[in-house]
């Protein structure tokens, strides 16, 4: 009898069509082994589950496209490796983060920029969804500008409000944009910012 792993919530109808094997992350998670067998299968996403009750299932995903792939990364890190070394950029690096990301919480980036002396984190406060241009500020879109042009980076102790509430309408905030808050929207376009990953 087969089993199954019931979703925590109903889920979304999938795109008719979808190439996985385009997704970035794949090359990051081609060097992890996926689960050999429907049973590590159904743990890997149970243990997912445990961790995110609502997008915990979904996440397995990711892990699970890699299944039959022969083709390794051309780089990889090497077993070795330890983050707590720090590793010494050129330039020190700005990581940007909601502080409600539902796919790389802010502890992520936190620990991340302990590893890399000299970074900071810039918050994206009321920021919800993955990446900041899902939810859009014309402040962190500021700090991204004046980091890449000028190598300004913020204290570390300030964040940026977002310029959208939850389940605002574009219309909406059209009205209120400058130039800089016109540039965010186009790129929210340009990448086509979508729930949770779908292409």
């Amino acid at each position: 009898m087969p089993f199954r792993v019931p979703p925590p919530i109903h889920p979304a109808p999938l795109p008719k069509r979808r190439n996985t094997r385009r997704l970035p992350s794949n090359n990051v998670l081609r060097r992890l082994q996926p689960p050999s067998n429907p049973f590590r299968i159904r743990a890997y996403a149970l243990i997912l589950q445990n961790i995110s009750y609502s997008a915990g299932a979904v996440q397995s995903e990711f892990r699970l496209s890699c299944i039959g792939r022969t083709v390794r990364p051309k780089w990889e890190l090497s077993p070795d490796f330890s983050w707590s070394q720090g590793v010494k950029t050129a330039f020190p690096i700005l990581f940007v983060n909601n502080d409600a990301d539902n796919v790389t919480p802010l502890v992520s980036a936190r620990n991340n920029s302990r590893a890399f002396p000299g970074s900071r984190v810039l918050v994206q406060e009321e920021g919800y969804g993955h990446t900041s241009l899902a939810a859009g500020s014309r402040c962190t879109a500021g700090w991204v500008r004046r980091y890449f042009q000028q190598g300004e980076m913020p204290d570390g102790k300030e964040g940026c409000k977002s310029d959208r509430r939850l389940f605002d309408e574009e219309e909406e905030m059209m009205g209120q944009e400058d130039e800089l808050g016109v540039a965010v929207r186009g790129l929210r376009k340009k990448v086509r910012i979508r729930p949770f990953y779908w292409g």
